[in-house]
């Protein structure tokens, strides 16, 4: 996708969020799903649940990889870009040491919004756990520094 375009539609998606009015968007799996809702004219976003994306390639949302959420988002991305609609993925807790990979993996395909947990799988010996509020809006800065660079 252009960058300038990519921009716009960023730029879109922000003005679709307001504090007294909730941006309501349904969760997509794969591109059957993400046409679905595209078609629908009170659609106004799609966004990506790792969940489903989990489900939908047989593993559990805690063994969903990078490359096969990536995998999933590629075509997601296709139909969104072919309805002008803007896209945002669960990107999972960022994936550890791959937070900037990912990110730039997301942004590469055409996503304009992301989130990511505050609860590490990393974390805790292994178990999961919290990120300390230092940790999360370090990883807020990661993520917006590969952000920024487009």
């Amino acid at each position: 996708m252009d960058p300038k375009s990519q921009n716009t539609l960023a730029l879109h998606f922000s003005t679709l969020h307001h504090p007294s009015q909730p941006l309501i968007l349904s969760n997509i799996w794969d591109p059957i799903s993400a046409s679905t809702i595209a078609s629908l004219p009170s659609t106004l976003a799609l966004a990506t649940a790792s969940y489903a994306i989990a489900a939908a390639a047989g593993v559990s949302d805690e063994c969903l990889t990078l490359a096969q959420n990536l995998n999933a988002v590629r075509g997601i991305a296709k139909v969104a870009a072919e309805h002008n609609l803007p896209l945002s993925v669960d990107m999972q807790d960022g994936y550890g040491a791959q937070l900037e990979e990912g990110i730039r993996g997301i942004i590469g395909l055409g996503a304009v919004g992301c989130n990511i947990e505050d609860f590490g799988r990393e974390l805790g010996g292994g178990e999961g756990g919290m990120y300390s509020v230092e940790e999360a809006c370090g990883r807020i800065r990661r993520v917006m520094s590969v952000a920024k660079v487009r």
